[in-house]
């Protein structure tokens, strides 16, 4: 599709790498965490926007900790594996693959989302015409730009591979992280933005990825210094210079790949315990299709219903729902054939599968 047999063979034709296994289990565990923290954050957001937990300057500090890795983690993940697809599918192939697994679900439940914000706008804390239901083509809404922009990096990325015989990621990654920390004074686009904020990520994980078994090896020989590293960065960026993670330069971005490398630390020395976690990493796209359709659905049945404003509880539920009810929606769409909601029906390549999970 993007490119001939013969510019692919130019690509693989790179300086050696390490041949990928087909499956990692810590990456499961790194998706469970960080799905985890996605709930949690919009759970804590929504309560905030709604007027059920403000001015608490704790939570605000909580928020910021959150965002300042957690989408970055699972770009940087992303990466990780864009070699091992390419190789397996070839660049043609990953596209389709992608366009199954990543934009089909995007247009399927931004829709969706969008019309349940519609019927119930008297309710929700966002404010969704039909006619911005054509807009998600081009500027996508609430979580689902992390989709959107995730397919720009696959794109972007397939593209450069058969482009070029041979890519230096360490340069590129060099590039991309000045272009995400100047990104501010080149007034680009909304989309771009997010694209030059996040490709970074995807670029160190495309890096890494290329020397697999020495990175599994220093993530987890070295925790407690990775522990030592993103504690003391968090502390100082927040609580010595008091910055928030929507500050752009080179703090942030540390700030983001110290904490990025120590939860794939804790998840590497996870395996074999914890198996929730695990498990709820296997579902972590349909929990991300689905979470703030449930996790605000409990918000606004604890408050306007049983009028329960205690933040705490409307954090624990909304959490709680927001990650085990999609898992049981989706294990009910795909028993009762209804399986199309969250994949392109011709492929029937389920979302957990590990090469279109990464």
């Amino acid at each position: 599709m993007l490119g001939t047999d013969v510019a692919y063979s130019q690509t693989v034709s790179a300086p050696p790498r390490p041949v990928l296994r087909g499956y990692y289990p810590w990456v499961d565990y790194a998706k469970g965490m960080g799905i985890i923290l996605v709930v949690f954050g919009h759970v804590l957001r929504g309560i905030e926007k709604a007027g059920i937990a403000r001015g608490n300057d704790a939570l605000v500090i909580l928020d910021s900790v959150i965002y300042s890795f957690h989408m970055p983690l699972f770009f940087f993940v992303s990466g990780l594996f864009f070699y091992n697809s390419l190789e397996k599918r070839r660049s043609d192939g990953l596209i389709r693959n992608k366009f199954d697994t990543i934009v089909y679900p995007y247009i399927v439940w931004s829709t969706i989302q969008g019309v349940v914000e519609i019927v119930l706008s008297s309710h929700t804390n966002g404010h969704f015409s039909s006619g911005e239901l054509v807009s998600i083509l081009w500027a996508p809404r609430d979580q689902f730009w992390f989709l959107y922009i995730l397919m720009m990096c696959f794109v972007v990325f397939i593209i450069f591979e058969v482009s070029f015989s041979k890519i230096n990621y360490l340069f590129m990654s060099v590039i991309l992280s000045f272009f995400c920390v100047f990104r501010g004074k080149l007034d680009a686009p909304f989309i771009f933005d997010l694209f030059l904020a996040n490709a970074v990520f995807f670029s160190v994980g495309i890096l890494c990825g290329r020397y697999m078994s020495f990175f599994e090896e220093v993530c987890r020989k070295y925790i407690i210094l990775l522990l030592v590293v993103a504690g003391c960065s968090q502390y100082i960026f927040h609580f010595t210079y008091h910055f928030i993670y929507t500050r752009m330069g080179f703090s942030t971005l540390f700030l983001a790949m110290a904490s990025i490398l120590f939860f794939i630390g804790v998840s590497l020395n996870l395996e074999g315990k914890l198996n929730i976690i695990k498990i709820i990493g296997k579902y972590s796209m349909p929990i991300y299709l689905i979470h703030v359709i449930t996790g605000s659905g409990t918000r606004i049945v604890l408050h306007g219903v049983f009028h329960v404003d205690d933040p705490y509880v409307h954090v624990a539920l909304g959490t709680a729902m927001g990650v085990f009810c999609p898992i049981a929606l989706y294990k009910y769409a795909n028993a009762h054939g209804m399986g199309a909601l969250f994949t392109m029906p011709r492929g029937r390549k389920s979302l957990l599968s590990p090469s279109s999970a990464n």
